[in-house]
């Protein structure tokens, strides 16, 4: 339990740093780094996990990119994949089954 909770500890650190790394005037409260720059890094981080899951996307052919000048780069599901994409979510679907049970 103890490695868990340092290991937590560890993580809110570094997103504590990566904060004050790309905002470096930033000053504030306890309460106002909870509320604020944790939140932000927090979405910060899941906007590049996103973007990498897209691109991973893109490059299987599963979501195409359309760039428009209005609203910029525009993701839609690829139809002509659908039978690979549900293949490839039956695939997931199983992987994240707790050991022990079984798929009938």
């Amino acid at each position: 339990m103890a490695l868990d909770q340092h290991t937590a500890e560890l993580e809110v650190a570094v997103q504590i740093l990566n904060y004050f790394e790309r905002n470096p005037r930033a000053a504030d409260s306890l309460e106002g780094i909870v509320r604020w720059r944790l939140m932000q890094e927090q979405i910060h981080r899941t906007v590049q996990e996103t973007q990498l899951a897209l691109e991973w996307l893109v490059q299987r052919g599963f979501v195409s990119e359309e760039r428009r000048v209005s609203a910029g780069v525009l993701y839609k599901l690829n139809p002509e994949k659908q039978e690979e994409i549900q293949e490839f979510l039956e695939q997931a679907k199983h992987k994240d089954k707790p050991t022990g049970e079984e798929t009938h």
